[in-house]
């Protein structure tokens, strides 16, 4: 969609856009930060906080990603995988780590969706729980993309089966999708994030943002 990550960071933010979620896809294949040069200049071209994920597997790269001024980062793979992991970093960064479930049904997807987590996504939010994680972004894959719209049931049992803040994504297409998502606000409902539908124009961010609020 474009060839500059910048021009585009710095597009959303003139739109009002409260937050940009970046996410290093050939970090999350390969298991290292593949993109850190384009990262870092988001993060000094935009004022609006940037969170980033996608192969942050060290304790030495979350701390560099926040030396250059990113405000939250995205862990799924190692922090599910290695509880001793998720423990020093949330520990040491309460508010500033968010974990990814990337989920088809009750399957949690690792490793840029290759891989299969053993435990059901129930069990890890409950791990996730215990280990003190304050905000989860949980992704519906099997609509993530595919601008087909999306099932609201998954989202309602997520939301209404933990007590962390639950930002929801996967198959948002239109101003309808996100209506029917703002009536889980009162259930724990924290934020959406929209991809695919600005790029290709089904959703005007400006409009979702005054209609999500």
């Amino acid at each position: 969609y474009f060839d500059d990550p910048v021009e585009v960071a710095c597009l959303w933010e003139s739109c009002g856009a409260p937050l940009l979620h970046v996410v290093d896809l050939d970090g999350a294949f390969s298991g290292e930060c593949k993109n850190f040069t384009s990262i870092e200049q988001i993060a000094r071209a935009v004022k609006v906080p940037i969170e980033v994920g996608g192969g942050l597997r060290h304790r030495t790269i979350i701390e560099t990603m926040f030396a250059i001024g990113v405000s939250r980062v995205v862990l799924s793979t190692q922090a599910i995988t290695d509880p001793a992991f998720l423990k020093e970093i949330v520990s040491l960064y309460p508010d500033r780590v968010v974990i990814s479930i990337d989920a088809v049904g009750e399957n949690v997807k690792l490793a840029g969706w290759i891989k299969t987590a053993e435990a059901n996504i129930f069990t890890v939010l409950k791990d996730l729980e215990q280990a003190g994680v304050k905000r989860i972004n949980y992704t519906d894959i099997s609509h993530d993309g595919t601008l087909e719209g999306f099932d609201l049931d998954p989202f309602k049992r997520i939301i209404r089966s933990t007590s962390m803040q639950v930002v929801a994504g996967g198959g948002i297409r239109s101003l309808d999708d996100l209506k029917a998502l703002s009536g889980l606000k009162q259930d724990g409902l924290a934020g959406v994030v929209i991809g695919k539908a600005l790029y290709e124009k089904t959703i005007d961010l400006k409009q979702a943002i005054e209609l999500y609020g």
